[in-house]
């Protein structure tokens, strides 16, 4: 058995695979004091090996590198190659190329072989798109919906943005309304107009969305979608399996 680890911007998710498939985990806020969750199930486990996608700041890895350290695991903290898993990066240099992208991406291919459009919507929104020979053709990174919605507050006298969700996006009647619509359509218009550009470019049939916003914004889209909130641990698992038959 091994553990998957997804350390992102804002959490960190963990799941454990073997040659089953995937296993269920557990997910925290980052390290606001509840690790004790990974650090039992580390200890109660036979895993000796865990394999890690991070892109969250250099000290918050560094505090789950101390805790895997004193659970005696073998880390492996992945670099986005120039090709592998599938797939053949466009970046001129490939470990700029977020992890967590590269892994959705390659899940994303492997289950379909077909050309690919992975959008992401957290803390950040993402975009990856493939063609049918899984060749990565480029991205795209924006705010994700809540950060854009507090984008203005940093620097402007306007208010917070309203926290309820309007059950369809119209216009607003007031400034707190207003800030939230206007986010969420800014949003939804990144999101459907790079899935056509997908789908005229590279011949892309569906989106598929990822990350803690997706089902939000999967309300108000008009494309063909779907939502796999296992992409990243789907691509964690096709390196965990090469890694185990490479012995």
């Amino acid at each position: 058995m091994r553990l998957l680890i997804d350390l992102g911007n804002t959490r960190m998710k963990w799941r454990w695979w073997d040659q089953g498939g995937l296993l269920p985990g557990g997910h925290t806020t980052h390290f606001d004091g509840h690790l004790e969750d990974l650090d039992y199930q580390l200890r109660s486990s036979a895993a000796q090996v865990v394999h890690i996608a991070a892109v969250a700041r250099p000290e918050i890895c560094q505090d789950l590198g101390r805790l895997l350290d004193d659970g005696d695991m073998v880390q492996d903290w992945l670099i986005t190659p120039a090709q592998g898993l599938g797939l053949t990066n466009s970046y001129a240099q490939p470990h700029k190329l977020g992890i967590d992208r590269w892994l959705g991406l390659a899940a994303a291919f492997a289950e379909s072989g077909q050309a690919s459009c992975v959008i992401d919507i957290g803390t950040a929104l993402t975009v990856d798109i493939c063609d049918d020979q899984g060749r990565h053709q480029g991205g795209l990174i924006a705010p994700g919906p809540q950060a854009m919605a507090r984008a203005l507050k940093q620097d402007t006298s306007l208010p917070a943005a309203a926290e309820a969700l309007p059950e369809e996006l119209g216009w607003a009647t007031d400034t707190e309304e207003a800030l939230q619509v206007g986010a969420l359509q800014a949003v939804c218009g990144l999101v459907e107009r790079s899935f056509r550009l997908a789908r005229e470019r590279h011949g892309c049939e569906l989106a598929l969305l990822a990350g803690g916003a997706a089902p939000m914004i999967s309300a108000y889209i008009d494309i063909p979608h779907t939502i796999d909130q296992d992409l990243v641990f789907k691509g964690l698992a096709l390196h965990a399996a090469q890694a185990e038959q490479a012995g």
